[in-house]
């Protein structure tokens, strides 16, 4: 149910009208209205500048949009108000890696991993930035740390089978890529990446099966067409990227 701004409400103190707006944007955000949600946090804003978490909910937001010039803003300003806010830490990593500066990517994405270690996305995040540069082993070990903190998050999965499959591993880029679908069956890349080891135990036709499913959820699953493709060649058949199948 979305928070409604009343004239009652006006009459409340700046900060107490700056937290209703804030709750309002994220039940917006949450409903899809990225625009709506934009306007309420920056209302919030306006009235208290020093308003960190509506800050942050509007930085987060920017960082979606790939609005990342934006994103820094709002979160660095976050950093000065609470230099102990991970959260603001980890966004603002995401946000560097987004541009493609993994550098700062990865100081932010440490210290926010020494302000609160065993928060899962950290890790996942710094797997990312590890893998961008190649240290394939570093990041399986990234994301196995992730994992043993919570079993929940798909991605860590999903990230650590795209690992695995690099490093050769098929067995465990299979059961990787397993447990992800599992965890969220809507998962493009985790199909894709099962589909992808599947080729490598020779199961053509699972594989296909995988690849189609992580095509349907996200058609421009760039590993997904490519190893799609590749299958194809080998059975000497045309890639059919619009073919249907049961999940």
């Amino acid at each position: 149910m979305l928070f409604c701004i009343t004239a009652a409400s006006l009459t409340a103190s700046p900060k107490h009208e700056a937290h209703l707006l804030l709750e309002q944007g994220k039940a917006k955000e949450n409903l899809g209205d990225r625009s709506g949600a934009n306007a309420d946090y920056s209302t919030a804003i306006e009235i208290d500048p020093h308003f960190a978490k509506a800050l942050v909910q509007r930085g987060g937001l920017y960082l979606l949009e790939k609005n990342y010039s934006l994103a820094i803003d709002d979160l660095t300003k976050v950093i000065n108000l609470e230099p102990e806010n991970h959260g603001a830490y980890y966004l603002r990593a995401a946000t560097y890696l987004g541009r493609g500066e993994l550098d700062p990517a990865t100081k932010d994405v440490e210290q926010a991993i020494s302000l609160n270690p065993k928060f899962a996305w950290s890790f996942s995040l710094l797997g990312l930035i590890l893998s961008a540069q190649e240290e394939w082993e570093k990041a399986e070990d990234t994301f196995s740390q992730g994992i043993a903190l919570d079993q929940g998050v798909n991605e860590l999965y999903t990230n650590r089978a795209g690992v695995r499959l690099v490093l050769g591993d098929a067995d465990g880029a299979f059961a990787d890529a397993d447990h992800a679908v599992h965890l969220d069956p809507r998962d493009s890349n985790a199909y894709s990446n099962r589909g992808s080891a599947k080729v490598m135990k020779g199961d053509l036709a699972g594989a296909l099966l995988d690849l189609k499913r992580a095509l349907e959820l996200d058609p421009k699953n760039q590993r997904a067409i490519e190893t799609l493709e590749s299958v194809h060649q080998f059975k000497g058949a045309e890639p059919d990227h619009e073919s249907s199948v049961t999940p």
